[in-house]
């Protein structure tokens, strides 16, 4: 892929009340090199810190949600629903792209190889951030690799990096994310799965991410999203 290319993208971001992680991921969209044609699109849930006027200073496409109809799964469709682009990603309102290579990380495997269906990247944590559970999981999932090591093909239901991933539009249209309290992009991936596709996890597409929580709500988040992940499974194997 290069700047000629006619790949077009939908970049869907998610916030509420996040002006500061706004004023530092909408310039580093605006910097992505190597994909011709991009649209940002937010979707605010009734921000009140003056997020709305960071959108548009930069331009974004703003999609306003009522608080009381939020739902991760619900935003993002809602906001894939008003691009036009090829390929749709999911990025975090408090997720910041590393480098200007980020972008074009993601879809790369799925330009070269229509059998992948979606991909994820890794996250880098915060400096400083203490929670242990974050820091945990950075090395379970394989965050902490490098940003060169090679991106992997997997072909099995796994965890995947939701506030840092993309999809093809018209897999998105077929299967949108489902409205459920969690892990609504776990759900969607073992859909792709089901159908017959892959994923890849690109270790160098990376985004500044991670949450500064006491570690009672760590491990109660880290439960709840492990027990829709087993609902999940149960409920793809039914399916079969």
């Amino acid at each position: 892929m290069n700047r000629t290319s006619n790949v077009t993208v939908t970049v869907v971001v998610i916030t509420k009340n996040q002006r500061t992680y706004l004023e530092r991921s909408l310039p580093a969209l605006a910097a992505q090199r190597g994909v011709s044609r991009f649209e940002t699109v937010v979707v605010d849930s009734g921000s009140t810190d003056g997020a709305l006027d960071v959108v548009r200073e930069h331009g974004a496409k703003l999609v306003q949600i009522a608080p009381e109809a939020f739902g991760y799964a619900r935003a993002y469709n809602l906001g894939a629903a008003h691009g036009t682009g090829k390929y749709i990603v999911r990025l975090s309102g408090d997720a910041i792209p590393i480098g200007t290579d980020w972008l074009m990380g993601l879809l790369v495997p799925m330009e070269t190889d229509e059998s992948i269906g979606a991909t994820w990247g890794a996250q880098t944590l915060p400096p400083g951030l203490r929670n242990p559970v974050e820091h945990f999981c950075q090395k379970l999932y394989g965050y902490d690799a490098g940003k060169n090591a090679k991106p992997v093909r997997i072909t099995r239901l796994c965890t995947v990096l939701g506030c840092n991933m993309a999809t093809r539009r018209d897999l998105w249209e077929r299967f949108p994310f489902p409205d459920i309290a969690q892990v609504e992009d776990y759900a969607f991936y073992g859909k792709l799965l089901q159908d017959g596709f892959a994923g890849t996890f690109v270790p160098g597409a990376r985004v500044l991410h991670g949450h500064e929580e006491s570690l009672s709500k760590a491990l109660s988040r880290s439960l709840k999203q492990s027990f829709w992940q087993v609902i999940i499974r149960i409920r793809l194997f039914l399916q079969k």
